[in-house]
């Protein structure tokens, strides 16, 4: 009974595996090809609504040429296929992946590699599940050490991995913004995000879209990184508020409202993976006390 169960989770997510894996390497076209990458630029940036949801992102129109008919394309980003921004201004480049002979069906990629992996999330997850389920299996023939030992590696693996990447980005951020430029922006829009709790209350999030001119560069609408603003940016009345905005000269798509707030919340998200990393270390040291045992 408990062989057949683990058999039927396992194939579950292989197959959920190589689905995610399939649909990643032909950009979900469902046919065997591989996907077509192609550089991008934005040529215009639209507004985005108050209202809308967060996930939206800044609307924009790109333009890119079709490898396969040589035509160039100019197209809005609309629709969950395509993927979102959060910071956009008029002649930014980008990559953007799409089927062979559907180049509508594209999906933006930064050229920071923000989305170039996100398609592998899923295969990720359906592999850590599937080898979770064999050491639980494999517990039960070697003994529970074994299996403790083997789900700790396993977790404080993937933990680590998330740490790691993480750290990285905490690193580039702080490296971009180490000597910021300022500018004056403006809050042009609110989003809108609501969320009912399990007593059936809404609650809802706001989150401010500003614009700002770097001197000698176009005029940039972003949305501000989770935690990179005061309480006083996420308002419905924050509508129209002028606020100095503090960007990276390198790279404006990387910017804060509120230096305090944005490094406190990516230390304090990297510190909160540390005791889930300690869990895992934890079960490879009962793991082992086990087996000595």
């Amino acid at each position: 009974m408990v062989d057949g169960v683990l058999a039927l989770w396992c194939a579950g997510w292989a197959g959920a595996a190589a689905i995610g894996l399939r649909r990643y390497a032909t950009g979900a076209s469902g046919g065997g090809a591989r996907a077509v990458r192609v550089p991008a630029r934005i040529v215009r940036v639209e507004r985005p609504s108050s209202g809308a949801r967060r996930s939206a992102g800044v609307p924009v129109v790109l333009a890119f040429r079709d490898p396969a008919t040589g035509q160039e394309l100019t197209v809005p980003t609309t629709g969950a296929h395509s993927g979102t921004l959060d910071a956009a201004w008029t002649g930014r480049e980008i990559e953007v992946r799409f089927p062979p002979g559907q180049p509508y069906r594209f999906r933006m990629l930064t050229r920071s590699g923000q989305g170039r992996w996100q398609g592998l999330r899923l295969p990720a997850v359906a592999a850590f599940f599937v080898l979770a389920a064999l050491l639980v299996r494999l517990s039960f023939v070697a003994g529970y050490g074994l299996g403790l030992f083997g789900l700790g590696a396993l977790w404080t693996a993937a933990l680590g991995t998330a740490l790691r990447a993480s750290l990285r980005e905490y690193r580039r951020r702080r490296a971009l913004l180490a000597s910021p430029g300022t500018a004056d922006g403006e809050i042009v829009a609110v989003l809108e995000d609501e969320r009912r709790d399990d007593d059936g209350h809404v609650h809802v999030s706001y989150t401010p879209v500003v614009t700002f001119t770097p001197p000698g560069a176009p005029t940039v609408t972003g949305v501000p990184a989770p935690g990179s603003a005061t309480s006083r940016h996420h308002h419905r009345d924050a509508l129209g508020l002028r606020i100095p905005v503090h960007y990276a000269t390198a790279d404006p798509s990387v910017f804060h409202l509120d230096g305090a707030s944005d490094r406190a919340t990516m230390t304090c998200g990297l510190i909160a993976l540390f005791p889930f990393a300690l869990a895992g270390v934890a079960l490879m040291v009962v793991g082992a006390a086990a087996l000595a045992g």
